[in-house]
This record gives structure tokens, C-alpha cells and sequence, in this order.
């Protein structure tokens, strides 16, 4: 495992990624734990240096969570997170 590796890491996150996540009820243990195991994951095609990850959250009635972030030097930076009805749709 790498040091860059999301499993390692500590999080931080954009005062975006904050503000939506109120606004959403999404907790960072959801958000966290999605990154440390995603059930699918890839780059972002908007942004190739950022990952997006999906996740069913069981206390959310099983609704995928998206979560982007970038790693960087001291910290994970959670981009944004937002539950995606689309999700289960894809392949």
C-alpha cells in the first residue's frame, strides 16, 4: 500500500464539500468509509487527478452515495459527496 493511498490518509475537505454535505445530511463516517471501500470507483472524467467513488449507505436507505476527491500530500481533500440516483443504474 502506498502513502498516498486512501486507506492511510487523513481527510480534510473543501468548504464545498462541507456546505453540501450539511445540506444533505451526509455524514463524513459515510463519506470515509466509502473512500476506504468503495464498491466502484474511477477517475473523474471532468478532472482526471480526482477519484470518484460509490457507495450504498445501509443507514440512508441503501442509497449510493458519489464522492469525489483528490489525494495530496498531508490529506485526502473530499472534493464534494451527493447521494446519485443514477448510481445504480450504471455499469
Amino acid at each position: 500500500m502506498s502513502e498516498d493511498s486512501p486507506k492511510r490518509g487523513t481527510f480534510a475537505y473543501t468548504k464545498h464539500a462541507e456546505t453540501v454535505m450539511a445540506e444533505r445530511r451526509i455524514d463524513p463516517i459515510w463519506v470515509e468509509r466509502i473512500i476506504r471501500s468503495p464498491e466502484r470507483s474511477g477517475s473523474d472524467p471532468m478532472s482526471p487527478e480526482r477519484t470518484r467513488v460509490f457507495g450504498r449507505v445501509a443507514e440512508f436507505g441503501g442509497r449510493w452515495l458519489r464522492v469525489v476527491y483528490e489525494v495530496e500530500t498531508e490529506a485526502i481533500l473530499i472534493v464534494t459527496a451527493f447521494f446519485d440516483r443514477n448510481a445504480g443504474r450504471e455499469s
